[in-house]
């Protein structure tokens, strides 16, 4: 199984983007150990999945770029690399999508 970030349109389920996040395997092994390192709420339920509502919006991407700041401290093998790379990404198209309307987010 993998997790995925996924946006689609809230009239008819259309998927207007998407983009990868992890294996279940990588996220396990790699992304819930730095979250519970620094404490973070949202991000470890991406394993199960949830939708990015507008409330817990802000505090989403306040937690990928916490999380981006301490992987940046780890950088320098392809595991880490590849994590930044992800939640640049991920950072990304949250941005690119914020405001607009009839849009929903799920990421799992």
């Amino acid at each position: 199984m993998s997790i995925g970030l996924l946006i689609s349109s809230a009239e008819n389920d259309e998927v207007l983007d998407f983009a990868p996040v992890a294996t279940q395997d990588t996220f396990g092994r790699v992304w819930l150990p730095i979250c519970l390192e620094v404490g973070l709420e949202f991000i470890p339920v991406f394993e199960s999945g949830m939708l990015i509502t507008e409330e817990v919006y802000d505090d989403v991407l306040q937690e990928l770029n916490r999380l981006e700041e301490t992987v940046r401290h780890k950088a320098g093998s392809p595991v880490y690399d590849n994590l930044l790379e992800r939640l640049h990404v991920m950072t990304e198209k949250l941005q690119n999508y914020k405001g607009k309307e009839n849009v929903k987010i799920w990421i799992g």
